[in-house]
C-alpha cells in the first residue's frame, strides 16, 4: 500500500485530541492518566457485565471524550474497562488515546462470524493471526507483514478459558471492512485456508499493538455462521450472551495476570 509511512509520530496526535474535547474544564492530566490494563468490549451489555464484577466507576476526567470509560480494581490494581464502537477504525482510535495515557496491555471481546461447519454459534475462537481486508492496519504495517496478537496475552486467556471449562477454537481470522462483500467465493477461499470466522476490528489492533510494542489481545463469540450458500444469524442467542457473559468473569480473574506479563 503506498500511503504507508514509517514515522512514528503524526501532526495530530491522540493527547491532542484528547486534551482539546475536554478543555476549559480543569481536567488535569494526572486526572487523565489510565492504569496499564484494558479490557475492551463492542457491546454496552458487556461493558456493563465487566462494570458490574469489578465494581468499576467511570473516569469523570475523560467525559467530555470518552463517557463510556470506567476504571476497577482487582488485586490492588486497576483496570481501565471501556467499549468501542464497530469497526477496525473506531477501535484503532480508541486505542491509540488509551495507548497516549497509559495504556499497555490491551485484550477486545468481541463477536465474529463462522465460517467453518464445526464452529456454532455461542462458541469461541481465539485468533492467533488474522488476514488482512481493512485498510486501517496498512497506515501502522508494511502489506505482507504478519498480523497476530500478543502470544502471551492469548495464553492467558486460553488458560482461565480452560480453567472454567470452557473449549476454544485457535486459528485464523479474517478481518474485513466490506460487512456485505463477504461472498461464497471468499468464503470458500478462507475456509480452504482454514480460516475460522470473520470480523471487522482483530487485523487493525493486532498490527496496531505490534507497531506501538504494546500487548494486544482478542476473544471472540460466534454470532453467525456462513456456508457459501447461506447465513444464519444468532445475535440475540442465549448460548452468545450466556457465553460472553463467562468470558467477562474470566478476563476478570485474569487481570492481575495481565498485570504481571
Amino acid at each position: 500500500m503506498d500511503f504507508l509511512s514509517l514515522e512514528k509520530g503524526s501532526v495530530i496526535t491522540p493527547r491532542e485530541v484528547v486534551r482539546a474535547s475536554i478543555s476549559g474544564k480543569g481536567v488535569t492530566e494526572k486526572a487523565l492518566a489510565l492504569d496499564d490494563v484494558a479490557i475492551i468490549t463492542f457491546s454496552r451489555r458487556d461493558l456493563l457485565t465487566l462494570v458490574g464484577e469489578m465494581g468499576a466507576r467511570r473516569v469523570k476526567a475523560w467525559s467530555g471524550r470518552n463517557d463510556r470509560l470506567y476504571r476497577g480494581v482487582v488485586g490492588g490494581g486497576g483496570c481501565i474497562l471501556t467499549q468501542s464502537r464497530y469497526g477496525a477504525p473506531n477501535a484503532v482510535i480508541l486505542l491509540e488515546e488509551l495507548v497516549a495515557f497509559g495504556v499497555k496491555k490491551a485484550v477486545f471481546l468481541g463477536y465474529c462470524g463462522s465460517i467453518q461447519g464445526h464452529v456454532g454459534v455461542g462458541e469461541v475462537i481465539l485468533p492467533n493471526h488474522s488476514i488482512r481486508e481493512e485498510g486501517t492496519s496498512f497506515h501502522y504495517l508494511p502489506e505482507g507483514m504478519s498480523c497476530h496478537p500478543d502470544q502471551r496475552t492469548q495464553n492467558l486467556i486460553h488458560e482461565g478459558l480452560l480453567e472454567c471449562g470452557i473449549e476454544s477454537h485457535v486459528g485464523m481470522c479474517w478481518t474485513t471492512d466490506a460487512f456485505y462483500r463477504e461472498t461464497a467465493e471468499k468464503i470458500r477461499r478462507y475456509r480452504y485456508k482454514g480460516v475460522l470466522g470473520v470480523d471487522m476490528e482483530v487485523s487493525a489492533v493486532f498490527c496496531l499493538g505490534i507497531f506501538r510494542d504494546i500487548r494486544v489481545g482478542a476473544v471472540m463469540v460466534v454470532t453467525d455462521t456462513f456456508s457459501e450458500s447461506s447465513w444464519e444469524g444468532g445475535f440475540s442467542s442465549e448460548k452468545v450472551g450466556t457465553k460472553m457473559r463467562m468470558v467477562c468473569q474470566i478476563m476478570v480473574k485474569q487481570i492481575g495476570n495481565l498485570r504481571n506479563l
